[in-house]
């Protein structure tokens, strides 16, 4: 009976052994768990910046963490909204940048309109007065034929004068609207290159603002720091870019206009040097009548045949530039996206 509470007691007192082991076992598990289930936490947080060294005699326990995750969330938070406020700002910028275009546009051309319509004003009273003198001068000549030559001939040369007036008054009445417009074209691309500028510089000022709210380390917030200096760099080239076409563009049209206006002032002087020839040889006689009108016929179609041919090298030449200067800016704009790319990639390890 002894011999048998002695093995009882020998078993209970191993049963609590291997219980107590357990115990121990089980505690130092749940010790290793946790101190493992605090460093990947302090791992993942060191990846996306935050610094999790504490000073003092703080450690990064449950209280710590949640109060970086109150501080990292605030400073996401105004983060986003100076992004947002950059963009807004951007937004409005270039829509008073689109509306002053919009208006010196329409200033432009009415303008033109305008002055146009003086231009041709002053030509028609011109050519009115010319012909109302040569109506009273033929009557005054009686039949005479000399008289009456005359009388062409000056009706004829006072027409032509006006008619050069106002083809150069045209040509340079093109040339004024169409440096207006580029001047306006400029106006508006700068100010969108500086918004954009302004938009980039901010967004990159608040991105660091945003690396040290949360402790970010120095690789994080140099890569920050190089990445929208490469979009500021890409905002300039891009309009740098935009820039030289439109003033490739300007100076192209006003190329145009004003070999228009030479060919045109050629083709006038030429259709007068054929209206003087049949006025010289007027005669009475239907037959030379009708050959000197030919004549003149034929001096005036080759006077319109070298006109076309002269805008049609005109624009021909306008066309090529143009083609140029668009081949240009889109090459310029490749080179800038890819180089801003390249700069990207190599911020990244």
């Amino acid at each position: 009976m002894k011999q048998n509470i002695n093995s009882q007691n020998n078993h209970m007192t191993s049963s609590k052994s291997k219980m107590s082991l357990k115990a121990v076992s089980g505690f130092a598990i749940v010790v290793l768990l946790l101190g493992f289930a605090a460093h990947p936490l302090d791992s993942v947080l060191a990846q996306v910046g935050v610094n999790t060294t504490v000073s003092g005699s703080v450690s990064t326990n449950g209280p710590n963490i949640h109060a970086k995750a109150q501080i990292n969330h605030q400073a996401w938070v105004t983060l986003q909204q100076a992004f947002q406020l950059d963009r807004q700002t951007y937004q409005d910028a270039a829509t008073t940048a689109q509306n002053a275009y919009q208006q010196s546009i329409q200033t432009a051309r009415f303008n033109h309109q305008q002055t146009e319509q003086s231009v041709w004003q002053t030509f028609k009273t011109a050519r009115d007065g010319a012909l109302d003198t040569y109506k009273t001068s033929i009557k005054s000549a009686h039949g005479n034929v000399q008289a009456i030559i005359v009388a062409m001939q000056a009706r004829d040369t006072t027409i032509t004068a006006a008619t050069l007036t106002r083809a150069s008054a045209d040509m340079n009445n093109d040339v004024a609207r169409d440096k207006a417009i580029t001047s306006t074209e400029l106006a508006r691309a700068n100010a969108e290159i500086a918004a954009a500028v302004t938009r980039d510089t901010n967004d990159g000022a608040a991105k660091q603002t945003y690396d040290s709210a949360i402790g970010a380390n120095s690789t994080i917030t140099t890569r920050d720091q190089t990445i929208w200096n490469t979009h500021v760099t890409y905002d300039q080239a891009i309009g740098a870019a935009r820039v030289t076409k439109i003033n490739a563009d300007g100076n192209t049209t006003v190329t145009f206009d004003q070999a228009i206006g030479a060919a045109q002032q050629t083709r006038i002087t030429a259709m007068e040097s054929a209206d003087q020839t049949r006025d010289g040889a007027y005669s009475t006689n239907p037959k030379i009548d009708a050959q000197n009108n030919a004549a003149m016929a034929t001096a005036a179609g080759n006077a319109n045949v070298a006109f076309d041919q002269s805008a049609g090298t005109a624009a021909q030449a306008r066309a090529t530039a143009n083609w140029s200067a668009l081949q240009s800016k889109d090459q310029s704009d490749a080179n800038a996206e890819a180089a801003m790319y390249t700069t990207i990639a190599g911020a990244y390890p």
